[in-house]
C-alpha cells in the first residue's frame, strides 16, 4: 500500500454514522482522516491542476490499496458506505471522482466528500433504498451525464452502435440478498433493466482499437470495459493512464488483488480476457467556474 495511506491505515478504527442530507453514512475514523488528508494536499492548488492531472495524482495515491468486493453490501437499510481502505473497480472510480469534485468545488471537508460520493453513486443523488444505487455501470454513465459530472467521449472511429440487453441481476437474483428478501426491490431492478435495454450505446470493439482512436483518449478518462456476458453491460472500469506513450489502465485489479497500473497496454489486456468485448470512454467534466 502507498506509504501515505499506510500512515492513515494504522490510525484508530471506529465506525460512525454521519447524518448527511438526512441519510446515514457508514464510515470509520480511518476513512474520514484519510479523506481530509488527501484533500488537504490539493488546497489552493485548484488552478494549477487539470482534471487529467488530478485523476493521475489522486489515483496514484491509492496504488497498493487492497481489492475487496462487495464493500457496499451491508445488512439493513441502504446507506452511503465510505471505504477508502478497500475497493473494487467501481468504488475506486467513484472514490477518485468524488475527491476530484471536492477539489473542483474547493470544498475539503469529509462531509462535502460524502455529499459528492452520494451524488455520483445514486440515481439523481438520492438514496432511496437498494434499487436507487446505480448498480449497472451503463446506468451510472447515463445518470452522471445527466448530472453534468461526466460526458461520453468514445471515439467514433472503429466504433459500433449496440442495443443493450440487460437482465443479469434479475436473472441471478439469488446472488443479491436484497433481491431475494424484497420482491419490490426485484421489481424495481427489473424496471431499470427494461429501461437500459431500450438504450443504444456506442463502444469500440477490442479488435478495432488502433493508434488513431487510442490517441483520442486522454489521461484520466474513465474506461468502461464492455462484456459479452449475457445480460451484463460493463464488466470492469478504470482510468486511462499513459506509460511511455502507451495506453494502460489504472484500476482496482481483481487478478492482482489491489489497485495497480496495469503492466501491459490496454489493447493487449483486453485480448487476454475472452468476455471483454471493447470499451466506452467517459471524461470527468472540468468545473471552470470554481477557478
Amino acid at each position: 500500500m502507498n506509504k501515505f495511506l499506510l500512515y492513515i491505515f494504522f490510525t484508530g478504527y471506529s465506525i460512525f454514522y454521519l447524518q448527511a442530507q438526512e441519510i446515514n453514512t457508514l464510515y470509520t475514523t480511518k476513512d474520514s482522516i484519510l479523506t481530509e488528508s488527501l484533500l488537504k494536499q490539493f488546497t489552493n492548488k485548484r488552478s494549477l491542476s487539470s482534471v487529467e492531472k488530478q485523476v493521475v495524482q489522486i489515483g496514484n495515491l491509492f496504488i497498493g490499496t487492497p481489492y475487496v468486493s462487495k464493500t457496499l453490501e451491508k445488512k439493513g437499510k441502504e446507506q452511503l458506505v465510505v471505504n477508502l481502505r478497500e475497493m473494487d473497480c467501481t468504488t475506486f472510480v467513484e472514490t477518485v471522482t468524488a475527491l476530484i469534485l471536492s477539489v473542483q468545488n474547493n470544498t475539503y471537508s469529509f462531509r462535502d466528500y460524502c455529499s459528492n460520493l452520494q451524488k455520483i453513486r445514486y440515481r439523481n443523488g438520492i438514496i432511496n433504498e437498494y434499487p436507487s444505487r446505480l448498480h449497472y455501470f451503463s446506468d451510472w454513465i447515463q445518470n452522471n451525464i445527466q448530472k453534468g459530472i461526466i460526458k461520453e467521449v468514445t471515439p467514433k472511429e472503429g466504433s459500433l452502435i449496440q442495443k443493450q440487453s440487460i437482465n443479469f441481476m434479475s436473472s441471478h437474483a439469488d446472488k443479491y440478498t436484497p433481491l431475494t428478501e424484497n420482491a419490490f426491490f426485484l421489481k424495481e431492478i427489473k424496471n431499470t433493466e427494461k429501461l437500459l435495454s431500450n438504450m443504444t450505446v456506442r463502444y469500440i470493439p477490442k479488435d478495432s482499437l488502433n493508434s488513431h482512436n487510442i490517441s483520442q483518449i486522454h489521461n484520466g478518462d474513465i474506461i468502461a470495459i464492455t462484456t459479452s456476458i449475457k445480460g451484463l453491460d460493463i464488466s470492469h472500469v478504470g482510468f486511462a493512464y499513459r506509460v511511455n506513450g502507451k495506453l494502460h489502465l489504472l484500476h482496482a485489479s481483481l487478478n492482482k488483488k489491489q489497485v495497480i497500473i496495469e503492466s501491459i497496454p490496454l489493447n493487449k489486456q483486453l485480448q487476454q480476457h475472452k468476455s471483454q468485448s471493447g470499451i466506452r470512454v467517459l471524461r470527468i467534466i472540468e468545473n471552470t467556474k470554481s477557478r
